[in-house]
């Protein structure tokens, strides 16, 4: 699998990020926060399609970039995975 560039998903993610911001400023809907008042659910009604799929692309993408960004060793690591767990990853790490 190909990997995409940091900065084709960047774009991704800015470009998703406003559909989302737009529908939620259009429809009065507070904005993400960990804020004691802010949501407590980020939720798009279905019918919401472009929406929708503009929130789960954003997700998957910012998922990728951060995978990315951490590269394989400290990605494996973040995970659990050491030599003596998976004696095969014993090479890589």
């Amino acid at each position: 699998m190909a990997s995409q560039s940091i900065t084709h998903l960047a774009a991704a993610i800015s470009r998703n990020t406003q559909i989302v911001h737009d529908y939620f400023i259009a429809n009065n809907i507070p904005l993400p926060s960990f804020d004691a008042n802010g949501p407590l659910a980020i939720t798009v009604p279905p019918e919401e399609k472009e929406v929708t799929a503009a929130r789960k692309q954003l997700l998957s993408d910012t998922q990728a970039l951060h995978d990315l960004m951490m590269g394989p060793m400290e990605l494996l690591r973040g995970l659990g995975v050491s030599g003596s767990k998976f004696p095969a990853w014993q090479a890589l790490l």
